[in-house]
């Protein structure tokens, strides 16, 4: 995608110059300004468009993983609030005829529940998870958060850009193998329960008959 930016916008500055070569007239700072931000911006819409259909054809999820690198009951900031009052003050307008008003403009004042919430967080080498509060205020320890342990395996969703889509034809599988196997392959994993993940493991098949 980044070689379409010398392909169009190199040109286009050089159209620029040859136009001011041969009609020699003078350009104004806010031509020039002009001409350039109408060159910068139908680039980066090109850009977009190439990067957005690129992505498309190529663009796969991955199954990144990791592992828990520990927990925490962290206090935050309330986040319940109720109107406890108004803040007032006097505005000067105008009308459509320009005679000027007064009149009294309030604002309605928020305060807090509490003085603060709790989170129940999970540190991983991927990221932080917040559990699910159990009470408004998290002040309930969840047990799913109790259920966590330091070094287990972490997995997380990612996008990436996977070349392999380009050859429309590697994956196809004919009407008669996957008759063959309906029901015998489980189905793709994928991650629940915050991080946790189904993970496949290999199983030489000495105990599954395939063929049957």
């Amino acid at each position: 995608m980044w070689t379409y930016l010398p392909i169009v916008f190199l040109p286009a500055l050089l159209v620029v110059a040859v136009c001011k070569w041969m009609w020699p007239h003078e350009i104004t700072l806010k031509e020039w300004a002009l001409q350039g931000v109408g060159v910068v911006i139908s680039t980066l819409i090109c850009m977009l468009i190439i990067g957005a259909s690129s992505f498309s054809v190529i663009g796969d999820t991955a199954i990144f993983n990791g592992f828990v690198t520990g927990k925490e009951r962290v206090k935050v900031s309330c986040s319940h609030q109720y109107k406890c009052g108004e803040t007032c003050s006097m505005e000067t307008y105008k009308d459509s005829k320009g005679k000027s008003h007064t009149r009294k403009v309030c604002h309605p004042k928020y305060c807090d529940e509490h003085s603060y919430d709790v989170d129940w967080d999970v540190y991983t080498s991927l990221g932080t998870y917040t559990i699910d509060r159990i009470d408004r205020r998290g002040l309930e320890k969840p047990d799913r958060w109790d259920m966590v342990e330091e070094n287990e395996p972490v997995a997380q969703v990612g996008y990436v850009s996977n070349y392999m889509l380009l050859d429309g034809t590697r994956f196809d599988t004919s009407e008669q193998i996957r008759a063959r196997y309906l029901g015998k392959i489980p189905g793709y994993p994928h991650v629940h329960d915050y991080y946790r993940y189904n993970r496949i493991v290999q199983d030489p098949g000495t105990n599954t008959d395939f063929d049957a």
